[in-house]
Formats: C-alpha cells, sequence, structure tokens
C-alpha cells in the first residue's frame, strides 16, 4: 500500500473505530439496564435498541472491510 492510500486508510480508521467504541459501549450501557423487574414493554424497547445497534456496528464492519479490501488491492497492484 502506498503512502497516500495509507494515510488515508488511517484517517478514516480514526472515526469508525471511536465510533465502534461508542456503539460497544452502548450496548454494554442498553444490556446493563435489562432488569427482570422492568416492564416487559421496557425490556422489549431495551432489546429493539441493543438489536438495532448490533446492526449498525455489523453495517460499519462490513463497510470498512469492502473499503479496505480494494486499497489493498490497488497497493498489491502498484507493487508489481
Amino acid at each position: 500500500m502506498n503512502e497516500s492510500a495509507a494515510a488515508a486508510t488511517s484517517e478514516e480508521e480514526s472515526p469508525l473505530k471511536a465510533l465502534q467504541d461508542i456503539l460497544h459501549n452502548r450496548i454494554k450501557q442498553k444490556k446493563a439496564e435489562i432488569h427482570e423487574s422492568h416492564s416487559e414493554a421496557y425490556t422489549g424497547s431495551l432489546s429493539r435498541e441493543i438489536e438495532t445497534l448490533h446492526w449498525v456496528l455489523a453495517k460499519i464492519l462490513t463497510l470498512k472491510r469492502e473499503y479496505t479490501t480494494p486499497l489493498e488491492a490497488a497497493g498489491m497492484n502498484q507493487r508489481r
């Protein structure tokens, strides 16, 4: 990978990594809020929110993989 591609990747990964950390922390926080004494409606709402956060996290990881794979391939082609 050339220097500009590496710099672009590191610039993109920094905000993505921060967002991933925020999502992981939010999921932990929401899971900690679930308690068997809470109403079923409240627990269901928390569960849907946790599922949504997991979905967003999965989409970020997918996009990150799709974005870095072409950059790595371009770096491989330039070395030849």
